[in-house]
């Protein structure tokens, strides 16, 4: 019987350590780790979840969204801000839809976030960048579906979809571009949320 109760005290530790370990949008409802690690050329990144948030559009959430950053540093929110542009630290956005959306209209939906959020000259300096990420959604998109984007240091955006890896763009000014969608001045969410677990000043 000792042994039982130490069995389930045990796992009741687990499971409370896990619960722990992940943080639910409360928009959404979906859970997102508080850390994730993984390897990129051989260099483990252990990025540290910075925010999440909700995309919603003409009254529907459409997707939860959540931020990671290498050793996020404290300061003022214009600082924190500048400092996930730059080109130093590894960066991660996990997106999971929450309703289903046609192929065509996730293409379009994120060409019109690019538009929105950053200038007409950004837009053309990276169109076939843009062109090329566009082209990575070959299906529909359902619902829990999952896009996992990293920018990795030297301009390196790699892409995800439901696990399967998509060619790297190389290129920094359209992964600025990109960032500028959920973390620029003219994000689509409310950005703040997304920089939430930052300590700022």
């Amino acid at each position: 019987m000792r042994a039982i109760l130490l069995a389930v005290w045990v796992l009741a530790g687990m499971a409370s350590l896990n619960a722990q370990e992940m943080v639910t949008d409360s928009g959404s409802g979906r859970s997102f780790p508080k850390q994730i690690t993984f390897k990129a050329k051989d260099i483990e990144y252990v990025l540290e979840l910075t925010g999440t948030t909700t995309r919603i559009q003409y009254f529907m959430n459409i997707y939860a969204i959540a931020h990671y950053l290498q050793d996020p540093v404290k300061g003022p929110k214009d600082t924190v801000y500048e400092e996930i542009f730059q080109d130093r630290q590894a960066k991660e956005l996990f997106l999971v839809w929450t309703i289903d959306v046609d192929q065509e209209d996730v293409k379009e939906g994120l060409w019109e976030s690019f538009l929105h959020s950053s200038t007409a000259n950004e837009i053309d300096a990276v169109r076939d960048q843009i062109g090329q990420f566009l082209g990575y959604f070959e299906s529909d998109i359902k619902t829990n579906d999952q896009v996992i984007v990293r920018w990795l240091p030297e301009g390196v955006v790699l892409t995800e979809i439901n696990g399967k890896r998509m060619q790297p763009i190389r290129s920094l000014p359209f992964a600025r571009a990109l960032w500028n969608i959920w973390l620029g001045p003219k994000s689509v969410v409310n950005r703040s949320y997304l920089i939430r677990f930052i300590k700022t000043d």
